[in-house]
């Protein structure tokens, strides 16, 4: 089965499977994004785009709360919804840290 390089709200779950989804380049981005995340120490962190479930299942890992929020409701993020309404979709005072990470460049520049 073929799927194709962008996430969307039908992108089926298998999309984000291992051998489909992760790449050397991926795994490095996250290892980024969780050295970030760490050296600023926050206790409440929202990730944006849940992708495989790396980087969310790393911080929970090591005591954080990660709430997550994806636009595809088969990956069951805990808040389901498009980035673009995030203000009406989150309580972003809840969290000290938003992580959005590979995640704008889905959105086309004339609704950003």
């Amino acid at each position: 089965m073929m799927y194709t390089q962008t996430p969307s709200a039908s992108q089926p779950k298998e999309y984000y499977l291992f051998e489909n989804y992760i790449s050397r380049q991926r795994m490095l981005t996250y290892w980024y994004q969780i050295k970030e995340v760490l050296s600023l120490r926050p206790n409440h962190v929202l990730e944006i785009g849940v992708g495989a479930g790396l980087v969310a299942a790393y911080l929970r890992s090591v005591g954080i709360n990660v709430k997550t929020l994806d636009i595809n409701s088969d990956l069951r993020p805990d808040y389901c919804g498009s980035i673009l309404q995030l203000n009406e979709i989150v309580d972003k005072a809840k969290f000290d840290l938003i992580l959005c990470a590979r995640v704008l460049h889905h959105i086309p520049y004339q609704e950003l």
